[in-house]
């Protein structure tokens, strides 16, 4: 009878554990399905009908090309392409990008990625392979309006950068990649369950189906999502995993790595873990006094003035050092 015990229990257990590890867990598809094909010869025209096929883009969040000559629409000799983080928009650290450049006369692409711009529920509808193909969608873009292509990416749209830069092919045409506080490793206690089976499950549980956080000023509150579904930061964990992973040491793109050392939200230790395996050309930037309280957000008029103009300038000065521009 104590035999039968001891097997009943731990056939119980075997099945727990089983169950536990065969959970659900966030998809993490790399596939790239985008054809730069479909922008065809017209990029404004393709990024308009792209934008009007989706519903409730705030007004000024939608994609964006800034030509250099307003009046002619021609290709320039550089072209940046600024990849917004998880819950922003492209008006995190604006006018950062725009400056880089306007010094640089250089055409420019905000892109939108999927779920970003719109309402708390759209944010659902982001996943790994929807950002991954919104990033291959805007190197195309940035091809399409220059010669070479100069990657902004901030926090989570640093990790896309990071992980394409050592994808065959998902880089064509990128000649540098500024990254502004790269999301590497999320800060927040708790983070890794996220990625693991029954994530969804356990986020949800202790966290609430919603996740929500306050805005410090009105530009703050019009350029973030500050309410979305908790599930929507799973997709995010997922691709920080996958960039933090990634064998940058294969990476030959030159990079500069802009980030604050006490920044609250993503680890900067795994930022310079990062930039000392990158086996390309790369600089630190490490930026002291910012006007963000979580030293994050560490550019732009909404929660960064006063770095602005100085981190553009460093920007334009490594970005001609690098290419070759005068």
């Amino acid at each position: 009878m104590g035999r039968r015990i001891v097997l009943a229990v731990l056939g119980v257990v075997i099945i727990l554990v089983l169950a536990l590890l065969l959970g659900p867990r966030v998809p993490v598809d790399t596939t790239i399905s985008f054809d730069p094909k479909v922008i065809g010869d017209d990029p404004q025209a393709y990024i308009a009908r792209e934008e009007a096929a989706v519903p409730n883009v705030r007004d000024g969040l939608e994609k964006e090309i800034i030509w250099a000559d307003p009046m002619v629409h021609a290709r320039t000799p550089l072209a940046i392409v600024y990849i917004h983080g998880f819950s922003a928009s492209k008006g995190e650290v604006r006018p950062l990008a725009d400056e880089v450049a306007d010094q640089l006369d250089a055409n420019l692409f905000y892109t939108r990625l999927t779920g970003h711009g719109q309402d708390g529920a759209a944010m659902a509808q982001g996943s790994v392979n929807a950002w991954i193909n919104d990033y291959e969608e805007a190197l195309a873009i940035g091809r399409a309006i220059g010669d070479k292509v100069i990657v902004i990416g901030t926090s989570t749209g640093g990790s896309l950068a990071a992980w394409a830069a050592t994808e065959p092919g998902a880089s064509d045409g990128v000649a540098a990649i500024a990254f502004i506080s790269p999301n590497f490793g999320i800060r927040a206690s708790g983070a890794e369950l996220l990625t693991m089976p029954w994530g969804r499950q356990i986020a949800d549980f202790v966290g609430g189906k919603e996740r929500s956080f306050p805005t410090r000023n009105a530009l703050h509150e019009k350029l973030w999502t500050h309410t979305y579904p908790m599930a929507a930061v799973l997709p995010m964990a997922a691709l920080t995993n996958l960039a933090y992973a990634a064998p940058v040491e294969k990476a030959t793109i030159p990079a500069l790595f802009i980030f604050s050392d006490s920044d609250k939200v993503v680890r900067q230790d795994r930022t310079r873990e990062i930039a000392g395996r990158w086996g390309a050309p790369h600089e630190l930037v490490p930026v002291d006094d910012n006007g963000d309280p979580d030293n994050h957000v560490i550019a732009g008029d909404a929660l960064s003035p006063s770095t602005t103009a100085f981190l553009a300038q460093r920007i334009v000065v490594w970005v001609q050092a690098i290419a070759g521009q005068p």
